[in-house]
């Protein structure tokens, strides 16, 4: 029997994530505010969790009801079977976004659907499941909107873009899943050489790397669905035979050439120790080299960036002013190569007097950004 899905993903980045469910042979795919929806098995919800790298999580859609009073919620919620959901014995957390009139508070949206699933398991099975915020065997996400909430099961329980390699943490890193968006908006061919000339922690690159190789993103994330009382031996069976054919499909031969370079030592140091944790070192040249100084690029290339801004620059209004003069400067002599860069400040971004082709505007975080292209 079908089932609906919901894949989140980074404000903006809803086409490229439509444009990755239909490459993976999703059916039903309909953009949405924030994401795409998608039908099928079960199985699907499970290979989308392992093969979306632009999502940031795969929901399990249960029921959508007329809500807009505390009652209507409670009721709507209360009517759902959660005895075949969560065991008594499991925790849970709920997540709630959007508010209605008299539902203004999602923290207290969130309360009452806790206590309508909980009511309901110990009205059925005689006693409650605990919550547990962090770590929770079942996430449940309450989404309010024009006058309706839908509820669902949060497929991994974590956000997706967790990977499992940032083994060191450098400042204001990038998450993967966005970086994974920047990549897929590039049309990178994985034929010309990919370089990031201020890698930071190096995400762009390492998602460079997975994506060129195949790897599955989601393979070493415990999921929370293989906890759920719905996910039968079959569907383990389907997932232990998803994760095979993922790993069976690893491209280990012919990869494009990858770099990541920066000025920071120490901030290299941690790039290439997250590259190793991911399995990808050996694919990517690392240069400790200033971007500014360093001899332009000869070949026809794609250049991807997040440059610093703010305070992560360093030094004064001048300074910072400066950078981004002369990061506009450099730019241009990189005359054979696309170049796409995230902005997250206009203003000091229209001081590299660089005008881009075209550009899509992306939350990174709390903060807005734009990503921008510019042709050789």
């Amino acid at each position: 029997m079908d089932q609906k899905f919901f894949a989140s993903c980074v404000q903006g980045a809803e086409n490229i994530l439509l444009g990755e469910c239909v490459d993976l042979g999703l059916r039903g795919v309909e953009k949405r505010s924030g994401g795409a929806v998608f039908q099928g098995p079960f199985s699907d919800g499970m290979r989308a969790a392992l093969w979306l790298r632009t999502a940031h999580r795969v929901f399990l859609s249960l029921k959508t009801f007329a809500c807009t009073t505390p009652e209507e919620l409670y009721d709507g919620v209360h009517a759902l079977d959660w005895e075949e959901l969560i065991r008594p014995e499991q925790t849970l957390a709920v997540d709630a976004v959007g508010m209605t009139p008299k539902l203004k508070n999602t923290v207290f949206t969130a309360q009452r659907t806790k206590d309508a699933v909980v009511d309901r398991i110990r009205e059925k099975a005689g006693r409650r499941p605990d919550v547990d915020p962090k770590k929770p065997d079942v996430a449940i996400f309450v989404h309010l909107t024009g006058g309706r909430a839908r509820v669902s099961l949060d497929v991994s329980g974590q956000s997706l873009h967790r990977r499992g390699y940032r083994s060191v943490q450098v400042e204001a890193p990038l998450k993967e899943s966005l970086a994974a968006t920047i990549l897929r908006w590039t049309e990178w061919d994985m034929k010309r050489p990919l370089i990031d000339p201020m890698c930071g922690g190096g995400t762009l690159a390492i998602e460079a790397a997975l994506w060129s190789q195949n790897r599955p993103p989601g393979l070493h994330q415990r999921h929370a669905f293989l906890k759920w009382p719905s996910c039968t031996d079959e569907h383990k069976e389907q997932w232990r035979e998803l994760c095979a054919e993922g790993l069976a499909g690893i491209r280990r031969e012919n990869l494009p050439r990858i770099r990541a370079a920066d000025w920071n030592r120490k901030t290299l140091d941690a790039a290439k120790k997250n590259a190793k944790t991911a399995g990808v070192a050996s694919n990517i040249q690392f240069l400790a080299e200033d971007f500014l100084n360093a001899p332009p690029c000869t070949e026809p290339a794609v250049i991807v960036t997040n440059p610093p801004y703010g305070h992560r620059v360093g030094g004064n209004r001048k300074q910072i002013e400066s950078f981004f003069r002369r990061l506009g400067q450099t730019i241009r002599e990189y005359k054979d190569c696309d170049v796409f860069v995230l902005s997250g400040n206009a203003d000091l971004h229209n001081l590299s007097g660089m005008r881009y082709d075209t550009k899509i505007k992306l939350m990174n975080g709390s903060i807005p950004c734009e990503l921008l292209y510019y042709r050789p």
